[in-house]
């Protein structure tokens, strides 16, 4: 479970966050919504650890986030799905998928195996292996982001944006398959402007 508890955070003075309390549960899926600046993004990075909140805690099973391993939370937790994608443009599919395999003990052969699997399972082909970055499409690299995820196995997977770049019929074939990876132990937070979203989760945190 990760738990905010009485976050306060102010970018020049502007309060975004305040006195803001929220439980998410493993096993359940979340949608963050509000109009811009109303604190998705922050919240988002709050819990991914890219930004600090001013006051209060961010708890992961009741221990502070800040005082866990920075190295052992990106390894072994968290999952994280950009709104660029967060991959490298000049690199290829394969070279890209390799990095979620980073501290772990699968042989090549096994790593090429589960690469194989994962295109598989978000419509793309082992064919397809060799191709750069920047030569996919919106969609194909929201594709590849999500098949790094799944070799990587996170227990939270945190979402920016994910359908935001993408027309409406590959947006929802995106969230399909992001609902696909919320399991017993894994928790999805999106933050989104989508109404189509608003239907799939378990929860909708509105905020102002």
């Amino acid at each position: 479970m990760i738990e905010l508890k009485d976050i306060g955070k102010s970018y020049d003075g502007y309060e975004v966050l305040s006195h803001f309390d929220y439980q998410f549960e493993a096993g359940k899926s979340y949608a963050l919504t509000g109009k811009s600046g109303s604190g998705k993004t922050t919240l988002l990075n709050m819990i991914g650890r890219l930004e600090m909140p001013d006051s209060g805690e961010v708890l992961l099973e009741g221990k502070n986030l800040n005082k866990l391993s920075e190295r052992v939370y990106f390894r072994d937790y968290l999952g994280y799905l950009f709104q660029n994608y967060g991959l490298i443009d000049n690199e290829s599919i394969k070279d890209n998928l390799t990095l979620a395999f980073v501290g772990k003990k699968e042989s090549r052969a096994e790593q090429e195996a589960l690469m194989v699997q994962v295109l598989k399972q978000v419509d793309l082909s082992d064919h397809d292996m060799k191709r750069k970055i920047f030569s996919l499409s919106g969609g194909e690299a929201q594709r590849v982001a999500i098949a790094k995820l799944m070799l990587k196995q996170p227990s939270i997977i945190l979402a920016d944006e994910p359908t935001g770049a993408l027309d409406e019929d590959t947006g929802r074939e995106i969230i399909d398959i992001l609902m696909q990876l919320v399991g017993d132990e894994t928790t999805l937070i999106i933050a989104t402007h989508d109404p189509h979203v608003y239907s799939r989760v378990d929860n909708v945190l509105r905020l102002s």
